[in-house]
């Protein structure tokens, strides 16, 4: 099958979506004829192996949408597949061209959408004694074109992926295609060979030392607030721990926790993010809207064999409900105390820690990895 990825970006520049359709492509590609199509963005995308790379649009240039069809026209392929999210494609999520463009490719090859994101709320999700919705006029008035650009893409449409259940449920009663497929995201934190023991000693990391992780962006100010909450009872448990964090918010961190053991790791590439990981015990993910199959870090916790204590909320999947207490402890979101009792309850129980970590690891090669995600994709299409 000849297929066409079209992203906003690739690596190496920093975009999340732009590492899921690089690494999709690379599994894809073993069996197919892939394509990638890309916006301008600097630095320019890292060459891929059997796969072909094509400068189709500029984002800052919204009319240059149109140029995707010629390329369509040229490559000829069985499906086109869009990584959506509104923001990828113009400033506020607005590209009005886009539409239209999308509309003229499908009249010359059938079109997938794969929805990262659908549109801003009007009433987005907000932590205050629980999760409250509060109305946001500017919300209101971008959600408008992002709903109307999406409405429009999906008649031309004939396949529809999207990496959480709540983005179908949002769009359930539009008009549009049917063949609507849950298609989650893979890490992009590959696994590194490293030697647990001498990564520890080399971040001075006592033996006795229980290692608590999160990386990436922090919901401010929820998740310091849970993770110091859970600093605190283990401290008052008598259980040593620290918390061992990768990512650009660590002076935040620092900051609002008061004094509670960090280790600051900072920005990191790929293959020392691996070995952080498997410095770590367990994994702490408190969202305000739960943890879903979406989030790239929860993926790589997985990934990486790492029990996780998370919240479940409004995005958070069935699939992931459904390994509560089997790699995953869940509690609801907006209830610190829950949270905090099941990372005690980890912390304290080093058995449970190495069979939840075997539960998690399997978790992801059964659901997550970029072979399975292909494979379904392919699937998916095919059918």
């Amino acid at each position: 099958m000849r297929l066409a990825l079209l992203s906003s970006a690739l690596p190496p520049y920093p975009d999340a979506i732009g590492d899921y359709t690089a690494a999709l492509a690379v599994k894809l590609a073993r069996n197919n004829d892939v394509t990638l199509l890309h916006g301008k963005h600097i630095p320019p995308p890292s060459p891929l192996d059997a796969i072909s790379q094509v400068e189709a649009f500029d984002i800052s240039r919204p009319a240059t949408m149109h140029g995707i069809v010629e390329h369509v026209k040229q490559i000829k392929p069985d499906w086109l597949i869009l990584q959506y999210n509104p923001f990828c494609f113009g400033k506020r999520g607005l590209n009005l061209q886009l539409p239209a463009a999308v509309r003229a490719i499908a009249r010359h090859t059938r079109v997938a959408l794969m929805l990262h994101e659908t549109f801003v709320e009007c009433f987005p999700l907000r932590w205050h004694n629980g999760v409250r919705r509060h109305f946001s006029a500017r919300g209101t008035v971008m959600t408008t074109w992002q709903r109307w650009q999406l409405f429009q893409m999906l008649q031309s449409a004939q396949v529809v992926f999207a990496s959480i259940e709540e983005w179908f449920r949002q769009i359930k009663r539009w008009p549009g295609t049917k063949n609507r497929f849950h298609l989650p995201v893979g890490s992009n934190i590959p696994v590194t060979s490293v030697n647990r023991q001498s990564a520890r000693h080399a971040l001075g990391i006592a033996n006795d030392e229980l290692v608590l992780a999160a990386f990436g962006s922090m919901q401010i100010p929820v998740m310091p607030q849970y993770i110091h909450s859970t600093f605190a009872a283990l401290r008052a448990n008598g259980i040593n721990a620290r918390l061992l964090y990768m990512g650009s918010q660590g002076a935040i961190l620092q900051q609002m926790l008061e004094g509670m053991p960090l280790l600051d790791l900072g920005r990191l590439p790929a293959a020392e993010v691996s070995k952080g990981l498997q410095c770590a015990d367990m994994y702490l993910a408190p969202f305000v809207d739960g943890i879903s199959t979406r989030r790239g870090t929860l993926m790589a916790a997985l990934s990486h064999g790492l029990p996780v204590v998370a919240t479940s909320g409004a995005n958070t999947d069935s699939l992931l409900h459904k390994h509560h207490q089997k790699g995953l402890l869940l509690s609801p979101s907006g209830n610190s105390d829950d949270f905090v009792k099941n990372a005690l309850c980890l912390a304290s129980n080093s058995d449970l820690r190495c069979s939840m970590a075997h539960e998690a690891q399997q978790l992801y090669n059964t659901e997550f990895d970029w072979n399975v995600i292909a494979e379904r994709m392919v699937q998916c299409l095919e059918s």
